[in-house]
C-alpha cells in the first residue's frame, strides 16, 4: 500500500486525555478523534498475520485468566468451611486466616512484577507462577484425601496465594501488549471484557464448586472436599497446558534487566543527599538518566494517587467475611408458589457477581455515553472517585440493617435487606476496579507497568491488613449488638475520609500530567473528552 502522511493515534487516558502514538493517516475517518478505518487489503493481511484487535492470541490469554480465576474462587469459597469443620479453626481464626490469605495472594505481586519487569518478561513469569498455584493446588487436593492436618493445608495455600498474586500484575498487562499501535483505542474494551471474564469465573465457581462438594460423598465423609479442592487443580493445569502450548503465537516483550534495582537505587540516592526537597528528590540521584528518573517520578506519583484506594479494599474484601455473618443472622426462608426454598449467606456472593457482569456493560454502553453526550465525558479518575462514594453509601447500608437487626432480633429480619449493599458495592466495584486496571496500564511507564499493578494490588492487600486489626481490637465496650453498627460506620466514615483524600491527589496527578503535556507541545485538544 501507498504510504499516507503521519498522524497522531489517541487512546484514553486517565484525565480525559488520550495517550498519543504517530501512525499514518488512512484514507477514512470514524469516530471523533481516532482514525479507525483501514483497507481492505490492510485489514486482510492483519487477520492473516494474527495482528490487530481482539486476536486468538488474546483469547487464549482471557483463557487462561479464566480458567485461574475458577480455581481461585473455588478454593477461596470452600476454605472457610475446610478450615472451621475440618480442621477446626474457630471462627475468628477462621477470619484471620481467611483474610491473610487473601493479604498473601495481593501483597505477592510485588515479587510478580520485580520478576517481569527486571528479570523473566510477562510470558516466563506468568508460566512459573502458573506452576506454583497449580503444585499449591494439588497440595490441597491431596492433603484433604489424605487429611494431612493444618499444616498441609496452609503449605498449600501459602502456595496458591503467591502463584495467583504472581500471575496477577502479567496477565491483563500481557494480554494488552498484544494489541498493535492502531488498536490502542480497544485498550479500554479489553480490561472491560477482562473484568466481566473474572466475574464470570467466580460466578461459575460458586454455583459449581459448592453445589459438587456439598452433593457428593467420598472417603466416608458427607462433603467431598477432595473432590471440591481437585476441580480448581484440573482447571489450572489445564490453562498451564494450553498457554504453553500456543507460547509461539504470543507477542513478548523482554525484561529490561536491573530496573528495580534502579528504582530502589534512585530512591537512596535522594536520601543520601543533602538536597532535601521532597517534591523533587528523584533530582537527587544524578547518577541516573533523565528519562528514567522521570518514570520513577511517575511511578511514585501513580501508586501515590491510588494508595487511598487501600480503605476502599479494605471494605470490599468483607463481603466474604463480615458481610456472611450479617448474612447468618437474617432469614433467608422464602416462599415460590407452592413451595418454599432457602437462600444461604454464602450464596449472596453470587449476587455482586450477577451485578458486576450487568453493571459493567450498563455503565460503559449508556451511563459513560449518556454523560459523555449532555454534560461531560466522565475520566477514568472521575469514575473512580464516584465508585468510592457508591462504597460509602453499601456501608452506611449494612450498619442500617444491623441497627434493624438488632431492633426486631436475629431471625427475623428478611435477607432481601442485604441486597441495596451489594448493588451500591458491585457499582462501586464497576467504577474503582475497572477504569484502575485500564490507569494503571496506560499511565504507568512503559518499562514498568507490572510494578505498577503490582502496586495496584499490593493496596489490595493492605485493605486485608486493615481488616485483620479490626477483628484484633478489642470492642466489646460497644456490646456484641452494637459492636457492628460501630465498626461498618467506622469503616464507612474512613473510606469517606480517604475518598477526599483521593479527590485530592488525583486532581493533582490531573493536573501535572496536563502541565507535561502542555510543555511537550502536544495538541491541547487530547483532554478533551467526546462522545
Amino acid at each position: 500500500m501507498g504510504s499516507f502522511p503521519t498522524k497522531t493515534v489517541d487512546i484514553p487516558g486517565a484525565c480525559g486525555e488520550v495517550k498519543s502514538f504517530e501512525r499514518e493517516t488512512l484514507p477514512a475517518v470514524m469516530g471523533p478523534s481516532l482514525n479507525r478505518t483501514v483497507g481492505m487489503e490492510e485489514t486482510a493481511e492483519k487477520r492473516k498475520t494474527g495482528q490487530g484487535g481482539f486476536t486468538l492470541r488474546v483469547f487464549f490469554i482471557v483463557f487462561v485468566e479464566f480458567c485461574e480465576r475458577i480455581s481461585f474462587f473455588g478454593l477461596r469459597l470452600l476454605l472457610p468451611s475446610y478450615l472451621n469443620r475440618r480442621l477446626f479453626f474457630t471462627e475468628k481464626s477462621t477470619t484471620i486466616t481467611v483474610h491473610l490469605f487473601s493479604f498473601g495472594c495481593f501483597f505477592s505481586p510485588l515479587l510478580g512484577g520485580v520478576l517481569s519487569d527486571n528479570l523473566l518478561g510477562r510470558y516466563r513469569t506468568i508460566v512459573s507462577f502458573l506452576c506454583v498455584f497449580f503444585v499449591g493446588a494439588c497440595f490441597l487436593f491431596f492433603s484433604a484425601v489424605y487429611e494431612a492436618g493444618s499444616v498441609g493445608c496452609l503449605c498449600g495455600l501459602a502456595l496458591v496465594a503467591a502463584g495467583t498474586g504472581g500471575i496477577k500484575p502479567c496477565i491483563s498487562s500481557f494480554g494488552a501488549d498484544q494489541f498493535p499501535r492502531e488498536s490502542m483505542h480497544l485498550l479500554p474494551v479489553f480490561f472491560s471484557v477482562f473484568y466481566v471474564v473474572i466475574n464470570v469465573g467466580s460466578m461459575i465457581s460458586m454455583c459449581v464448586i459448592p453445589l459438587v462438594t456439598n452433593s457428593v460423598s467420598c472417603f466416608g465423609r458427607d462433603q467431598c472436599y477432595p473432590l471440591g479442592f481437585g476441580i480448581p487443580a484440573a482447571l489450572i493445569g489445564a490453562a498451564l497446558f494450553c498457554f504453553v502450548l500456543f507460547s509461539g503465537i504470543y507477542v513478548r516483550r523482554e525484561a529490561t534487566g536491573g530496573l528495580f534495582c534502579g528504582i530502589v537505587g534512585a530512591w537512596w540516592c535522594s536520601v543520601c543527599s543533602k538536597k532535601g526537597n521532597a517534591l523533587f528528590w528523584m533530582n537527587a540521584a544524578p547518577e541516573y538518566s533523565e528519562e528514567f528518573l522521570q518514570d520513577v517520578m511517575r511511578l511514585m506519583s501513580l501508586l501515590g494517587v491510588i494508595s487511598p484506594l487501600v480503605f476502599f479494599w479494605a471494605l470490599y474484601e468483607q463481603q466474604g467475611s463480615s458481610w456472611v455473618f450479617q448474612g447468618k443472622k437474617l432469614d433467608g426462608g422464602f416462599m415460590l408458589f407452592s413451595g418454599s426454598f432457602t437462600v444461604y449467606a454464602e450464596q449472596m456472593l453470587v449476587l455482586n457477581t450477577v451485578l458486576v457482569i450487568v453493571l459493567v456493560p450498563v455503565v460503559e454502553k449508556w451511563i459513560c455515553p449518556f454523560f459523555g453526550r449532555y454534560f461531560s465525558a466522565p475520566t477514568l479518575f472521575g469514575r473512580m472517585r464516584t465508585g468510592m462514594v457508591f462504597g460509602v453509601v453499601s456501608f452506611l447500608c449494612a450498619a442500617v440493617l444491623e441497627a434493624e437487626i438488632m431492633k426486631r432480633g436475629a431471625g427475623r429480619v428478611s435477607l432481601l435487606w442485604q441486597i441495596p449493599q451489594f448493588f451500591f458495592m458491585a457499582l462501586a466495584e464497576v467504577l474503582v476496579a475497572v477504569p484502575g486496571l485500564s490507569l494503571v496500564y496506560t499511565e504507568a511507564p512503559e518499562t514498568m507497568k507490572s510494578l505498577c499493578l503490582a502496586g495496584w494490588f499490593m493496596a489490595i492487600a493492605f485493605g486485608n491488613i486493615i481488616v485483620i486489626f479490626f477483628e484484633m481490637t478489642e470492642t466489646a465496650s460497644f456490646g456484641e449488638e452494637r459492636k457492628n453498627i460501630f465498626i461498618f460506620s467506622l469503616y464507612a466514615g474512613l473510606l469517606g475520609v480517604f475518598s477526599v483524600v483521593f479527590v485530592l491527589l488525583s486532581s493533582l496527578f490531573e493536573a501535572r500530567s496536563r502541565e507535561s503535556v502542555s510543555k511537550d507541545g502536544a495538541d491541547p485538544r487530547v483532554f478533551e473528552t467526546e462522545d
